[in-house]
């Protein structure tokens, strides 16, 4: 599955790429690179929203979640909270990356027909592996 993490461009372009998070995403997308966790999707894009909430409440950057299976492929877009994320640090912003990952995944495994079971334990190995203990 291609598996495409995009940056959040609220806050992209506000305060930058951070590059660990960058890196992680990456080694995420490599991950779920050859992996068979559908049978009709083989593209996911996900997109976290992370913006102030005078921003979202424009109706700028709305949650989404998109399956065109005549294409094979998803897309998702689901908000983490701005406040919690600035907040954090970047150990913390990764547990939050990672947390939208997984609801963004889980939020369209019926219709996608996505093995979460698999693509759940794929990241958790990955955390363990990489010390970021998410629960």
């Amino acid at each position: 599955m291609d598996l495409n993490i995009n940056s959040p461009s609220y806050y992209t372009k506000k305060f930058g790429v951070i590059d660990e998070i960058y890196d992680m995403c990456k080694d995420i997308r490599n991950m779920a690179k050859g992996k068979n966790y559908s049978s009709v999707i083989n593209i996911v894009g996900i997109t976290p929203i992370i913006a102030p909430y005078d921003i979202l409440s424009t109706g700028l950057f709305k949650e989404i979640k998109k399956c065109e299976l005549k294409y094979g492929f998803a897309s998702v877009s689901l908000q983490i909270d701005y406040e919690e994320f600035i907040r954090a640090d970047t150990k913390q912003k990764k547990k939050l990356i990672i947390n939208n990952i997984l609801t963004s995944m889980k939020s369209i495994h019926k219709k996608a027909k996505i093995n979460y079971i698999d693509f759940e334990a794929d990241v958790m190995q990955y955390c363990k592996e990489h010390e970021i203990f998410i629960k």
